[in-house]
């Protein structure tokens, strides 16, 4: 469910403002590297998403609104399936984040699904930022990972947020 309201505001890509609900999903590595505390781990996710809409309300009058968040605050309750990208025979980030969205949330009552990670040096995980093209609003539309070793830089913002 898109909303859409009608602006002048001189948004870049045209007078219609969308607004996209988000469900945001952070592994145990992240809630770990982010102070350890579902108070902190939701703030870096807020700052995250607040900074995607200073770029994407311009560019192309879309907003994020945070509908759904699961934050695994703990390694005994992240999914099994959560498994290093590197490791022979496991999925790929995407899928992975598309089967954990699926596990946590209605897809009715979303748009657009990310999962949030935290990588150190050897963990088997590879870093960066990669997601489904054209997936908003589709059945695909939980197929995005971000994994970075700092969640807090602007690195992390333009890697989290294209």
């Amino acid at each position: 469910m898109i909303n859409f309201q009608k602006s002048g505001d001189g948004f870049s890509r045209g007078a219609t403002k969308r607004i996209y609900r988000a469900a945001i999903i952070t592994t145990n590595e992240f809630f770990a590297a982010n102070g350890a505390t579902q108070m902190s781990a939701m703030t870096v996710i807020t700052n995250t998403i607040n900074s995607w809409n200073i770029i994407y309300e311009k560019d192309l009058a879309v907003t994020f609104v945070i509908q759904l968040t699961k934050i695994y605050g703990d390694a005994g309750t992240d999914p099994d399936l959560f498994t290093p990208d590197t490791q022979t025979g496991a999925l790929s980030r995407t899928n992975q984040a598309k089967i954990a969205l699926d596990n946590n949330f209605n897809i009715n009552d979303y748009d657009i699904g990310h999962v949030f990670h935290k990588t150190t040096s050897g963990d088997g995980w590879s870093g960066g930022g990669v997601a489904q093209i054209q997936a908003v609003c589709t059945a695909n539309k939980g197929r995005a990972w971000s994994s970075s070793s700092n969640n807090t830089s602007n690195g992390w913002i333009r890697l989290s947020g294209t």
